[in-house]
């Protein structure tokens, strides 16, 4: 799954790509009762397409999408230090606050 290009003037996705802890995104598991969609990174592609798709968000002025694209790419960002595999399953507790 490709993530969505960023608009003109906004962090584009290639340049997030080349990060270090975006590449790490990439094949991080997530627990498929929470997330069916796949690993952290199709996940995080995910939530920006459907950004990206709201009337809501073209409306806003250019630095608050820009907040909010950047916040997509790194909500979950810590999912590579969290993740651990339990006798339940596959958990990332505490990832949100780190």
């Amino acid at each position: 799954m490709l993530c969505p290009e960023s608009p003109p003037g906004s962090l584009s996705r290639a340049a997030v790509e080349e990060l270090p802890w975006a590449l790490a995104l990439k094949g991080c598991p997530q627990s498929p009762l929470h997330h069916r969609e796949g690993d952290v990174w199709v996940h995080t592609c995910m939530v920006g397409e459907q950004l990206l798709g709201l009337p809501e968000f073209v409306q806003l002025a250019e630095v608050d999408r820009e907040v909010l694209l950047r916040a997509d790419w790194m909500h979950d960002m810590d999912k590579t230090e969290s993740t651990r595999h339990e006798p339940q399953g596959i958990t990332a507790s505490g990832h949100a606050l780190r």
